[in-house]
């Protein structure tokens, strides 16, 4: 099979030797990329630097200096560039398996895929029980054995649950951007990410679901693995900030992609601030970190931009 040609976007931020392993990760492909975009919007020139020595043959890499720091514009200002009928979108704290890539694109000869994302080692979706279980099926309004890849209720984004069934294909209704490939044109009819500040939580929940809604297909791909290597940044260090943008973002999602409003999309967003609250207070962290964070949570219109 032909598969059809992809270009990578990498949003980055101060990561230069995370940068260098995705990078590595990109060269080592069965199915190499016509050419990746690093959104750079570092103060410095590090990333630059690992982008120049990234470079070899058959390998192309550009360098697009961003103004804004926001991982959902720079995105997007990186797919401006594309010219390949496929674009994938990877973390900069991403790697991707040899034939990851390859796994991604082979399904784009169904002309109805929209985007194909790959499988993050250790992420799955465990069936839920007890009292997660009936959350679930109040939020979502219909049973379900697993929710396993599903967007329910309020922009609750589940993953799939992969070890239910074999077929490499996991229907989904959204997909997140570790490592995703999306059909170009699907992406821009869709109106790209949104513009949403700073590291962007919900910004892949957002697209996925606005290209779902004008009927692209979706799918998890159980067998293209990438590794996901996260640290705490900067700005996930202030919780009452970081539970702030997630409320946020979830309610603009809910608002601009999945087309809620009213007093249902109220009463779920509060049930779910209620169901948040808990979860911090079971969490880890100081009492004064949990309730920087449940803060956060509910006023999350005045402390997230």
């Amino acid at each position: 099979m032909t598969l059809l040609p992809y270009s990578v976007v990498i949003a980055t931020l101060d990561r230069p030797d995370d940068l260098r392993r995705a990078l590595r990760s990109l060269r080592a492909q069965a199915h190499p990329p016509a050419e990746v975009v690093v959104a750079d919007a570092s103060e410095g020139d590090a990333s630059r630097l690992v982008c120049a020595s990234s470079l070899a043959p058959g390998f192309r890499v550009r360098h697009l200096r961003c103004a804004v720091k926001s991982a959902a514009q720079q995105r997007n200002d990186g797919a401006a560039l594309a010219t390949t009928p496929l674009i994938a979108f990877m973390d900069d704290d991403a790697a991707a398996d040899p034939d990851c890539l390859a796994e991604l694109a082979e399904p784009f000869a169904d002309g109805e895929v929209a985007g194909v994302s790959g499988r993050m080692r250790g992420s799955t979706h465990s069936p839920p029980r007890g009292l997660l279980r009936l959350y679930y099926r109040l939020q979502a309004g219909y049973p379900h054995p697993h929710y396993g890849a599903k967007l329910i209720g309020p922009a609750i984004s589940c993953f799939p649950c992969y070890e239910d069934g074999t077929d490499d294909l996991i229907a989904a209704d959204w997909l997140n951007t570790g490592c995703v490939l999306y059909r170009a044109d699907a992406f821009r009819k869709a109106g790209g990410f949104p513009r949403f500040q700073g590291y962007s939580p919900f910004e892949d929940v957002y697209l996925s679901a606005a290209i779902a809604r004008r009927g692209g297909k979706l799918y998890f791909h159980r067998a293209a693995y990438y590794d996901h290597y996260p640290k705490l940044d900067r700005p996930k260090q202030d919780r009452r900030r970081h539970g702030a943008m997630h409320m946020r973002n979830r309610e603009l999602t809910c608002r601009g992609a999945l087309g809620m409003a009213g007093a249902s999309l109220y009463l779920r967003l509060f049930l779910h601030r209620l169901f948040v609250s808990a979860a911090i207070l079971r969490g880890a962290g100081s009492a004064g970190e949990k309730l920087d964070e449940i803060l956060g949570t509910w006023q999350a219109n005045k402390l997230a931009n």
